[in-house]
């Protein structure tokens, strides 16, 4: 385990140095757990050799004695891509379900870990929130995604539905066929579109500002002079949002320039597609004859993979340009992709 934190010190609050310092003690209880333990640890061997790991916390309160919470989901990178996540999240399920009036089982995930949401996805697991500043790292911080699922056979819970408290942002996945539609961002959509762009930033590994960024800061990038921007809607609510300028000036005009964010909550749903595909119509609308990506992290590999099945092509790199918040400097590409196939 204490390779996991060192390897991935964003998707753990504890640290590695912190986790060394526990006596072995610690470490002993909670794999040698009784029937009613409060925290139980799943391991996936090979050949007699531990491969992958994942825990369970058990409420002890008695209001949320309902509730387990996973944690510590681990599969070691020479053990990856042979199925060993997927049978560990349904070990711990299946273990939690077994256990007497539990219900419901919990979980976070880091902002941004494509691979492992989806995984909790596959599973069955819906995300209802983002966590922004949830984990200080690196002189940053990093957001966390919550996710629920039902265990077991009583599905007589009261108030599962999704319920919007005031002046907080709909759950996107009350309703998960509901489709996407996207309009022109108006003044009043920044009240939803700022949470969005805080929890994008938090992590300090996709876009170049710091994760302290004000209010005022991103109502002028989405608001400013020479801007227009639209945002994506599901179910009511706002989950993206993208804007639309000139590349440069004067004799560079004919090419546009392009930003995305989609909310964390909800990666993975297609939901910057539809919005490139907007965007792609909508340049070729307003008369450009391109667009360029000036700025694209190449560790945002989701990101590069979607531009490029939109046609875009990486026609530069630029080595060492963004300080990544906990990977340090990597290239960024300039991405560019023509509109003459593009129906005017």
């Amino acid at each position: 385990m204490l390779d996991a934190y060192e390897r991935h010190p964003d998707a753990f609050t504890s640290s590695a140095a912190e986790r060394a310092a526990l006596p072995p003690a610690w470490w002993e209880k909670r794999l040698a757990p009784g029937d009613n333990a409060a925290d139980v640890v799943l391991g996936a061997f090979i050949d007699a050799t531990l491969a992958g790991v994942v825990g369970l916390s058990f409420e002890t309160r008695t209001k949320a004695r309902h509730k387990a919470t996973l944690f510590g989901m681990y599969v070691p990178p020479s053990s990856r891509h042979a199925g060993l996540g997927r049978t560990l999240v349904d070990a711990a399920l299946a273990h939690a379900a077994a256990r007497p009036g539990i219900a419901i089982v919990q979980l976070t995930v880091t902002a941004g870990n494509t691979s492992a949401q989806t995984l909790y996805e596959r599973c069955g697991f819906i995300p209802f929130g983002t966590e922004p500043y949830a984990v200080a790292l690196g002189g940053g911080f990093v957001s966390k995604v919550h996710m629920w699922r039902r265990v077991g056979t009583d599905a007589n819970v009261r108030g599962t539905k999704a319920q919007t408290a005031p002046g907080s942002r709909r759950s996107s996945h009350a309703s998960p066929d509901e489709t996407v539609s996207v309009r022109r961002a108006a003044a009043s959509d920044f009240a939803a579109m700022w949470p969005i762009f805080e929890a994008v930033i938090a992590g300090g590994d996709t876009y170049v500002f710091a994760p302290d960024s004000t209010r005022e800061d991103a109502h002028e990038y989405w608001f400013g002079r020479g801007v227009t921007s639209f945002v994506a809607e599901r179910g009511g609510s706002i989950v993206g949002m993208y804007k639309l300028i000139a590349n440069q000036r004067d004799l560079g005009e004919h090419v546009a320039n392009a930003s995305f964010m989609v909310d964390p909550a909800i990666r993975g749903a297609g939901i910057g597609k539809t919005m490139g595909g907007h965007c792609l119509r909508e340049a070729k609308a307003r008369g450009y004859a391109a667009i360029q990506f000036n700025f694209v992290v190449s560790t945002n590999e989701g990101a590069v993979a979607l531009w490029q099945s939109l046609g875009f092509a990486i026609v530069g790199t630029l080595p060492r340009a963004f300080r990544h918040l906990r990977l340090g400097f990597v290239d960024v590409h300039v991405m560019y992709r023509g509109l003459d196939d593009i129906a005017g």
